[in-house]
């Protein structure tokens, strides 16, 4: 459990699945390939199985061994999935080992430490793996920045003579647009970057007709009751939404887009909000492109068919008007 916590990849945990509400899949990538560990976490009153896919790793469904590190106990080897029975509030924590890293593509520099047209099947989070060589002594820091979003420190530690790695974990938008940026006084030689999704993270961007800008999260605010917006689409983990077979859009893993107070009037504010499975949570994805709330029958609306950025969402009658039509792409 400390060499998961200390791994030298030195890459945080995330949701990868949530197939019920309540039943929960970490993942995180480990240094190796192949290798992951990941986190059934069960948040209801019964004991649940909970299954954790290879492919939301980003493994193949060649097979990879199981070991629970709770109990010290290797438990096989499994193709294509592992399935563990885990008790009301608790977890099972595992380690998969030997697996076959699903597809990535490297990028060469268009520029000094800039990487473009980098792509992504689906918008959501990718592990990026810098190649450098820094002969100096001491680490030397830069920042990444992807697609516009608020910039990542990240830091080069000595190398010798031979080539690093450094791994990072990055919001890519659908598509080919997408771009990485390092800056910095003092960068070390820089190489190729190789790419690589994480599919369990995948979500959309939900665009407006009307205004071309994406439903967003203001900076990344995670706190409960903050109004939704829109903004400049750049793939951002809060721009990516995650719509559910329960009819919710998902931020975060964890947060929903939420009718404030479980209001039913013009106006209603749209927030985020911890999911929580009530009606004011649910959407209707319809033909024409508006989102219905379930709760209220009214429409996900650009208030004042305002275009700006930072144009606030809320409910509204629904109508043939363009502030109500979005993509999920």
């Amino acid at each position: 459990m400390i060499a998961v916590d200390q791994d030298p990849r030195g890459l945080q945990g995330v949701k990868v699945a949530e197939d019920t509400t309540g039943l929960q899949v970490y993942g995180k990538v480990l240094s190796g390939l192949g290798n992951r560990a990941v986190t059934l976490l069960n948040r209801t009153s019964a004991a649940q199985n909970i299954t954790v896919r290879w492919s939301d790793l980003g493994l193949t469904t060649a097979s990879a061994t199981v070991r629970d590190l709770w109990s010290r106990t290797n438990i096989g080897s499994y193709g294509t999935s592992y399935t563990a029975s885990v008790p009301a509030g608790g977890s099972v924590f595992l380690r998969i080992s030997g697996g076959t890293e699903a597809a990535s593509t490297t990028y060469t520099a268009t520029s000094t430490g800039k990487y473009t047209g980098v792509s992504a099947a689906s918008t959501g989070l990718n592990v990026v793996d810098v190649t450098y060589t820094n002969t100096g002594s001491t680490a030397v820091t830069g920042t990444l920045s992807v697609n516009g979003q608020t910039a990542t420190t990240v830091s080069f530690p000595p190398t010798g003579s031979s080539a690093g790695t450094i791994s990072v974990q990055a919001d890519l938008s659908k598509g080919s647009g997408n771009s990485l940026t390092l800056t910095g006084g003092s960068l070390p030689t820089l190489g190729a970057v190789n790419v690589q999704p994480i599919p369990g993270t995948n979500g959309s961007l939900v665009v407006g007709k009307q205004s071309g800008r994406c439903a967003d999260v203001y900076n990344n605010t995670i706190t409960n009751g903050t109004q939704a917006e829109i903004w400049d689409c750049n793939g951002g983990q809060n721009q990516a939404w995650t719509y559910t077979s329960r009819k919710e859009l998902v931020v975060y893993g964890t947060k929903c887009l939420d009718a404030y107070d479980n209001g039913t009037t013009n106006g209603t504010k749209v927030v985020i909000w911890d999911c929580n499975g009530q009606n004011n949570q649910k959407w209707t994805a319809t033909s024409d492109g508006t989102l219905t709330n379930v709760n209220s029958g009214l429409c996900l609306d650009a208030s004042g068919a305002a275009t700006a950025n930072g144009t606030q969402l809320i409910l509204w009658t629904c109508g043939t008007a363009d502030n109500q039509k979005w993509t999920l792409t």
